[in-house]
């Protein structure tokens, strides 16, 4: 299992006092995949937490959902859409799944709109 390194210590159970500010912004990183969510749901008291451009995918995604305090999540528009091969009527069906499952958190789908409790506001195209 990847793990993910914060100023060279790898995350574990206590790792919420890695994130002091209760937010992750880990955007920009292309190694950072499923196998590393784990290690993020680990961080229970994360708020903020944003993905864009990296490797994160469904399946990670729903590993994250498990965070009882996550209120934002940018989420990673192009590798979900690579793992949905290029079907953006399933990445939609898939995040809007996942806001019924995060109730309490607004998932961004940057350039696109917000879902929230299964709800979608914004303008998405297949």
């Amino acid at each position: 299992m990847a793990a993910v390194v914060v100023l060279g210590q790898t995350l574990g159970p206590d790792a919420d006092h890695f994130f002091p500010e209760r937010r992750a912004h880990l955007e920009d990183d292309h190694l950072l995949t499923d196998a590393c969510a784990p290690h993020l749901a680990a961080v229970r008291s994360l708020e903020d937490l944003q993905l864009h451009e990296t490797s994160v995918g469904p399946a990670g995604l729903t590993e994250l959902a498990a965070l009882p305090n996550l209120r934002n999540l940018l989420v990673p528009l192009r590798s979900l859409e690579r793992h949905a091969n290029g079907d953006r009527a399933r990445v939609y069906a898939e995040l809007l799944a996942l806001s019924k499952r995060m109730p309490r958190c607004e998932i961004l789908a940057k350039g696109r709109g917000t879902f929230t409790d299964g709800v979608f506001l914004g303008s998405w195209s297949d």
